[in-house]
């Protein structure tokens, strides 16, 4: 008989996390969805950029509830780097009767009306900012070298500016722009799910380069960290 029949222990036997390697969460865009090779990806060049062994945990379509699963039940060892990408707000966990598990579930697809009046806009920003304020507590207890970007945009100015602000009162965090044609943006190119229209499909691989590059000047400049 399983002793975890909600599933929601299934990260407990994942390896542990030591100081010669670095962990990445995130969706499709840490798992480099659509590049020719994952090498391609922006984890992989931070590692190799930082000389650490690449533990890239991303997977298309993870929610955050399940970043911070992650985080909560893999064992880390003190000092370790540990870079989080958080997703869309509306990529929910919930428990699905039918199947009697904890599944995700994405908003703008739910069936059942009362998710949305329950995950409103400012629920969700409560609910992630709640679970990575006790992360934040936690990697910094544990002397972690942590840092942590954002995709999640609401596509509303005052949503994304109470967002932004409340993220940006921890130093662990940077601003990604993803503007299009806009100087400093990351988004330069498309995955091969994208079309010649910029900012269709995943980002390619000259994105994934300005973001490693982008992250690992954060990552330098928090921890002081020469670079190689």
């Amino acid at each position: 008989k399983s002793v975890d029949p909600l599933g929601i222990k299934k990260f407990q036997s994942l390896p542990k996390v030591t100081t010669q390697e670095i962990l990445f969460l995130g969706c499709s865009y840490t798992k480099g969805a659509t590049l020719d090779t994952v090498e391609l990806a922006y984890p992989s060049l931070m590692s190799t950029h930082l000389k650490l062994n690449c533990r890239n945990y991303a997977q298309l379509g993870l929610n955050n509830y399940e970043m911070f699963d992650v985080l909560s039940q893999i064992e880390i060892d003190d000092n370790v780097s540990v870079v989080l990408q958080l997703t869309e707000l509306s990529r929910l966990k919930i428990y699905n009767e039918s199947t009697k598990r904890f599944e995700s579930q994405f908003l703008k697809f739910a069936n059942n009306s009362s998710y949305l009046d329950v995950y409103s806009d400012e629920m969700l920003v409560y609910e992630t900012l709640r679970l990575l304020d006790f992360w934040v507590r936690y990697a910094r207890a544990k002397q972690l070298k942590f840092i942590v970007w954002s995709i999640a945009r609401f596509g509303n100015y005052r949503l994304d500016t109470m967002f932004e602000n409340y993220l940006n009162s921890y130093p662990e965090y940077i601003y990604m722009n993803s503007d299009l044609n806009v100087e400093g943006s990351y988004r330069v190119d498309n995955g091969n799910d994208g079309t010649d229209e910029l900012g269709t499909g995943h980002p390619g691989p000259k994105s994934h380069a300005l973001i490693a590059e982008k992250l690992l000047k954060h990552y330098n400049n928090l921890y002081d960290i020469q670079s190689h």
